[in-house]
């Protein structure tokens, strides 16, 4: 069956898919932003809180992770957290500490970021779904859109924590390198239309104008 063509669960139904946990990044320095990208308000909540709060619906257990200064403690956050090992690595280290974290219980994660609070449940259900559809081999769920890569809206098997380290040790620190350094399988952008029309789950809040254009659209101004 092809995974576009599934009719997805309500988006509103917390179902956690077995084997799959979640790494929710909480942002780096947000100097674009000016402020904590992750602690910005957001429907009653935060960003951070509602990233989580959506994921948590598909994925089970989640962690968050964050730069070496990151002290978020909300109760509201029933998560477990964790701190960047490798200073100034960009997201890059928060997917290694992430997925290192959840290795010892699941074997593939939803890597996702607290910038992206338009995030759609059906759309982790469905790229999850092909992963039944990979071979063994297969260490990662990778979207594309041509020449982009959107490493940050992706799978990755939890085991490529110990790789992706010898990729930082060695100096490494793009996320889109992953997609040709790993065995990954890219999924053409367009395929998730079928749940999220117009694909707001990879549209990040980077500065201030963003942020306001999604608070007007929220108000539906």
């Amino acid at each position: 069956m092809n995974p576009a063509t599934t009719n997805p669960i309500d988006s509103n139904t917390t179902i956690a898919l077995p084997d799959l946990g979640a790494v929710v990044l909480s942002g780096g320095r947000s100097t674009r932003m000016g402020q904590d990208k992750s602690r910005l308000p957001f429907r009653e909540s935060t960003l951070l809180e509602t990233v989580v709060e959506r994921v948590a619906r598909v994925c089970d257990p989640i962690v968050v992770a964050g730069i070496e200064s990151f002290d978020y403690q909300n109760a509201k956050l029933s998560t477990s957290f964790v701190t960047d090992q490798y200073r100034n690595c960009g997201p890059l280290e928060g997917i290694r500490s992430g997925l290192a974290f959840l290795a010892p219980n699941v074997r593939w994660a939803f890597v996702g970021a607290c910038d992206a609070p338009e995030i759609n449940p059906d759309l982790i259900r469905l790229m999850a779904s092909f992963i039944e559809l990979e071979s063994d081999s297969c260490e990662a769920i990778i979207p594309v859109d041509g020449t982009r890569i959107y490493g940050l809206t992706a799978m990755y098997r939890t085991s490529l924590a110990t790789e992706i380290e010898s990729l930082i040790q060695s100096g490494e620190r793009r996320v889109k390198f992953l997609a040709s350094h790993f065995n990954a399988t890219h999924i053409d952008v367009h395929q998730f239309r079928a749940v999220d029309p117009a694909l707001v789950s990879f549209a990040n809040i980077n500065d201030p104008a963003d942020f306001q254009r999604l608070l007007e659209k929220e108000n539906g101004l």
